[in-house]
């Protein structure tokens, strides 16, 4: 098999999945696959609606440390593509069937473009479109959150708004240390997006208040615009979570920024959009910006539209096929999205692909890995909630309201679905695997 874009973007997942359990971004693909096509960073990121800083600066030399590590070897842009192609050979020999059930992020995004959503879109649009207005896009893991938001952005962006797109999986360790390192990381990372002077040692040094006052007066001396609205995009909101004091310290703020519109003209030219997966809950009410603004929710793909992209793909279905593929996976947009790429090669059809569907090295492979890493670090009381609904061979009816929240918790996570008092697991796919 002859080694292009798709074998590279696959075998950089994969080397950085099993090294890290964390697959390349979106914004890395892109980084990825314009240094495929010999394109320079700045042309990259006029491309991607990035600062040609903040994509050389920041996501290159994070992605090609982030391959090296993986590798054992020195990865940069000039020698990418030999590298990765020895280890993409090498894999290939040990492993003839894997890289298929890798994500393919040429697509980019879990949502196929093609297919236009209006219910979801429509309404999203209408909201990033107020002054001074607070979105979060709130969904499981590879529903579309990431695609929805570059749409949005994209918009904001023909409007001539001024976009500072950040993922915090992009702070290190060290930025979570402290309330104070955590926010010049956030005011220096805008700055660079935004390709402003930074003053943000210099603000912090000079400005009296706690760091929480020098963050939005450093936003209203540097970075807001009487002229030009900015919306920020705060992408993996969820990394923050488990750092509980910075996280309830932050995500105040955020609440607060958005509330200083309604009574500071200034603050109406600034937009927050949160992509997240699931709730910080200890925060109190009146200080969540989870309870304000707009939540956008990302359903699972309708029958129709997995009919839809079944004929986008090339695939000649009816109703019979799509209600067997949702027998397996529900609507979830990737998993469908990776399904109809898999049966549009044409290799084999579904009968084998659902009889190998929980094969380590198959399409919902890294998927199920994923969901697999992340149970092991929560709390006891989830998981054995989570034991007993997918060992339970009905839906259970949980007793307890200590039971409902666990329950509650893995809804959010997408592994488990609800109907009246009962609860079960989301999809056959999951239930086949975790059994």
């Amino acid at each position: 098999m002859k080694f292009g874009e798709v074998e590279l973007l696959q075998i950089a997942d994969r080397l950085l999945c099993d090294r890290t359990g964390e697959h390349l971004t979106d914004i890395e693909a892109i980084v990825l696959q314009g240094s495929w096509q010999k394109k320079k960073y700045e042309d990259i990121a006029s491309e991607a609606n990035f600062n040609p800083d903040y994509i050389r600066g920041t996501i290159g030399q994070e992605l090609w440390r982030k391959l090296s590590d993986a590798l054992g070897e020195r990865v940069e842009k000039r020698n990418f593509r030999t590298t990765l192609e020895r280890h993409w050979q090498d894999w290939q020999t040990s492993h003839p069937h894997a890289l298929s059930a890798v994500k393919e992020k040429i697509e980019i995004v879990t949502n196929s473009r093609e297919l236009e959503r209006p219910h979801i879109e429509q309404p999203f649009y209408s909201a990033l479109s107020q002054a001074g207005c607070l979105v979060r896009i709130k969904a499981p893991w590879q529903m579309g959150k990431t695609a929805l938001m570059t749409k949005g952005l994209n918009y904001r962006k023909s409007q001539g708004d001024r976009i500072a797109r950040l993922s915090l999986r992009l702070a290190e360790a060290s930025d979570f240390a402290s309330l104070e390192s955590f926010l010049l990381w956030f005011c220096t990372s805008v700055t660079e997006i935004l390709a402003e002077e930074n003053q943000t040692v210099k603000h912090w040094q000079s400005k009296l208040g706690n760091n929480k006052v020098k963050c939005m007066t450093y936003f209203e001396k540097y970075l807001l615009d009487d002229e030009k609205p900015l919306v920020i995009a705060l992408d993996d909101v969820d990394r923050i979570f488990p750092y509980t004091q910075i996280a309830g310290e932050f995500l105040g703020i955020l609440r607060t920024l958005h509330e200083q519109a309604k009574t500071r003209k200034i603050w109406q030219n600034l937009s927050l959009l949160i992509v997240h997966t699931e709730l910080y809950e200890q925060l109190e009410i009146n200080q969540s910006p989870f309870n304000v603004g707009t939540q956008i929710s990302i359903p699972e793909f309708t029958s129709e539209e997995v009919l839809e992209l079944a004929k986008l793909h090339g695939l000649e279905w009816e109703e019979k096929q799509v209600n067997n593929l949702r027998e397996l996976v529900g609507g979830h947009p990737y998993l469908v999205q990776q399904s109809l790429l898999d049966l549009a090669r044409g290799e084999r059809d579904f009968v084998t692909l659902r009889e190998n569907a929980i094969a380590d090295g198959e399409i919902y492979g890294t998927h199920l890995r994923r969901y697999r890493r992340y149970l092991k670090q929560l709390p006891h009381e989830i998981i054995a909630i989570f034991n007993k609904i997918y060992s339970a061979e009905t839906p259970l009816e949980l007793q307890s309201y200590q039971d409902k929240e666990q329950a509650q918790k893995l809804y959010y996570l997408g592994l488990v679905q609800f109907c009246d008092r009962a609860v079960f697991p989301r999809y056959q796919l999951y239930r086949d695997y975790f059994h």
